[in-house]
């Protein structure tokens, strides 16, 4: 009760959610502040996701280096399932060292704002936005370009969707795969197995913390909120047993 009359009492834009939101937004000015694609331009929505980490650059800063590693690989095709809005897409159109990028986004409507933030960017010729994506679409795909880079994050049809024995071509492709434990709990040691024979693997554990130092807009009322507040706007909130599989073709 008494949490609910202080948000009577206190106006809206003051409680600390509204306020980091409304101040990131404000501060970054359409531009993505840090990390591997810093300086990418951006809009002020992101679809199922914060939009604060995207603008402040920590956005799973637990796969950055992996990521900023890629960005200077040559692919022939990056292939980003679940895109969203775009943040690995457009990013990868536009900073990536890949000829073609083929997004598949379900949603209708992240599929606009990633319309959007293409055109932003002015890469809209190198990106081919895509709806679902099933095992005889992304085989298509990998038969048509002979390097590829995949970044997998469909919510726990991973190991369904990623099937080496329907799809072959997986056996040369790079991939990393957000792996959702709370779907299965084996979920990436099942992946593991089944990629063991053609892939080395390393394994990212999701924070649960940020850092609050990579907050470039920290004042006062910021660093003496409670620490759930200052992961805010640096740390993406998802399940604690989240992790991230970055599968490496041996040959």
């Amino acid at each position: 009760m008494l949490k609910n009359f202080i948000k009577k009492i206190i106006p809206s834009k003051v409680l600390p959610l509204t306020y980091l939101t409304h101040r990131t937004i404000q501060k970054a000015k359409g531009e993505v502040q840090s990390g591997p694609f810093k300086g990418l331009k951006y809009i002020e929505k992101a679809y199922c996701s914060s939009i604060c980490p995207k603008l402040t650059g920590t956005y799973e800063k637990e796969i950055q280096n992996t990521i900023n590693q890629l960005l200077d690989k040559k692919f022939d095709a990056f292939i980003d399932i679940g895109s969203a809005e775009g943040y690995y897409s457009i990013g990868f159109a536009r900073y990536g060292n890949c000829e073609q990028v083929y997004s598949y986004e379900c949603s209708e409507e992240a599929r606009k704002l990633q319309q959007e933030l293409a055109e932003k960017n002015d890469v809209e010729s190198k990106l081919r936005l895509l709806g679902s994506c099933n095992c005889d679409d992304l085989r298509s795909v990998l038969q048509k370009n002979s390097s590829s880079f995949i970044l997998c994050d469909v919510e726990g049809f991973e190991y369904a969707l990623l099937d080496i024995e329907k799809i072959p071509e997986l056996a040369t492709a790079t991939m990393i795969i957000e792996c959702h434990h709370h779907v299965w709990d084996r979920m990436e040691p099942a992946l593991i197995d089944r990629f063991s024979k053609t892939h080395s693997s390393e394994s990212f554990k999701a924070n649960i913390n940020g850092n609050p130092k990579d907050y470039p807009f920290g004042n006062f009322y910021y660093y003496i909120l409670p620490r759930k507040y200052k992961n805010f706007p640096i740390l993406d909130q998802r399940a604690p047993e989240t992790t991230w599989l970055y599968l490496k073709p041996k040959y």
